[in-house]
């Protein structure tokens, strides 16, 4: 780590009240996880040093339910570590 910048490190939480079981997939840019969430259950993923991260989760009834979340940082930005999350939710 260089003196004076900061790494940035995220962290997902998703607890799974659907009703079911749900599929997880972790991607970043070095590789996808993948994981089941039953219900009532807790997947978390810390990451630090990259600067996208996308997790998504699907329920396993026709039609699936789908919940997408996107994450980016500015790792570059001198000044501070900006942060954007979007999520979505889709049937």
């Amino acid at each position: 780590m260089q003196l004076g910048r900061r790494i940035p490190k995220v962290a997902f939480v998703f607890h799974n009240e659907s009703g079911g079981t749900m599929d997880q997939t972790l991607e970043y840019s070095t590789g996808t996880d993948a994981a089941s969430v039953p219900n009532g259950g807790t997947i978390e993923s810390g990451q630090e040093t990259f600067a996208a991260i996308r997790m998504k989760v699907a329920t396993r009834t026709s039609p699936a339910t789908i919940v997408v979340f996107d994450l980016n940082m500015a790792a570059s930005d001198p000044s501070g570590c900006p942060l954007f999350v979007q999520a979505i939710a889709s049937t």
